[in-house]
């Protein structure tokens, strides 16, 4: 079973994020802000690394950032409700990026992407 971490700090968002993933058979982690989702890199090892791009202190872009400099190998999918967010998160290395919906289907098909590579 892959294990996922999701950071968002809407607490709805995460919710039904997390609530999607775990039905369609991932473990999930769930973390309201980065510094503590990467502190627990080390401790939990996900496979998959899920951020939104909008957080508070550590935004999406720095976290990656981070990410990638840390866990070179650790795949970060980014999500936004705004498109335009999302823009130059693949060119700072995200595996994925992906709109919010509702039916997360796009976050599904995202993670499966990752998995494929």
């Amino acid at each position: 079973m892959k294990h996922i971490f999701i950071v968002d700090d809407n607490h709805d968002d995460l919710l039904f994020m997390t609530m999607a993933l775990e039905r369609a058979g991932y473990k999930v982690r769930q973390f309201d802000n980065a510094a503590a989702a990467i502190e627990s890199i080390p401790q939990f090892k996900p496979d998959i690394y899920v951020t939104d791009v909008s957080l508070p202190e550590v935004d999406g872009a720095e976290s990656l950032r981070k990410i990638k400099k840390l866990y070179p190998q650790l795949p970060v999918i980014a999500v936004s409700a705004y498109r335009q967010y999302l823009n130059n998160m693949e060119d700072l290395g995200a595996a994925a990026v992906c709109c919010k919906s509702l039916d997360h289907a796009n976050l599904l098909s995202a993670i499966k992407k990752v998995e494929s590579d």
